[in-house]
């Protein structure tokens, strides 16, 4: 199993935003391009940065063509969070194998 993985910082006033973007925008496109694949939401906990929270999104693939379908598609959708959230939510993503 692969997982592609994007992790967010997200300002405590936007959280409520973010999570209306995450549903309305950023899953609804990986769904109409990529189709439904499992997809889970964390908080990350164990660190908190001043003002700031932390969130893990995570899509299980099957098969790399999967994840790059995810990347290509996430990566595009991305390009449209600073012109919303400006300085106030970031990210980066990364590919995780399962041992």
């Amino acid at each position: 199993m692969l997982i592609f993985n994007t992790s967010f910082y997200v300002g405590e006033g936007s959280v409520e935003d973010w999570k209306r973007w995450l549903n309305e925008q950023l899953f609804v496109e990986v769904g109409k391009q990529v189709g439904d694949l499992p997809t889970e939401v964390f908080e990350v906990v164990s660190a908190r940065p001043e003002e700031n929270r932390i969130f893990s999104v995570q899509w299980r693939c099957s098969q790399l063509g999967e994840i790059r379908q995810v990347d290509d598609c996430v990566a595009s959708v991305l390009s449209t969070l600073q012109s919303q959230f400006g300085e106030s939510a970031t990210h980066f993503s990364s590919i995780m194998k399962k041992l």
